[in-house]
């Protein structure tokens, strides 16, 4: 067991000492603990560039499709995407892993 699942493990037992009223203040710990967890997520690895989003016309060429069919992918939820405003983008490590589960599949 990794030391996240034993710390998980250990609140999941110790909800139910926890008086009914000390609950929001653990819910607000919760909350900011998860927005650390995100933002170290989202936050590039040192040393590593910044990955620049692919438009859904590149997704297109590189996956020789049809325009029309890359966006009914990413509705579809088989590729995973990014909503920018009201564009579509794709970061290449997941087109990436698209195309590698299409040589498994």
């Amino acid at each position: 067991m990794t030391d996240y699942q034993s710390a998980i493990d250990k609140l999941s037992k110790s909800l139910e000492r926890i008086p009914r009223s000390e609950l929001p203040v653990v819910l607000g710990e919760l909350e900011r603990i998860k927005a650390v967890i995100w933002a170290e997520f989202m936050t590039t690895e040192k040393g590593q560039p910044d990955e620049a989003l692919l438009d859904m016309s590149d997704v297109a060429v590189r996956l020789n499709i049809p325009l029309s069919r890359a966006y009914e992918l990413v509705r579809q939820g088989k590729l995973r995407g990014v909503r920018v405003g009201k564009y579509v983008r794709v970061l290449p490590t997941v087109l990436k892993e698209y195309q590698a589960s299409l040589a498994t599949a």
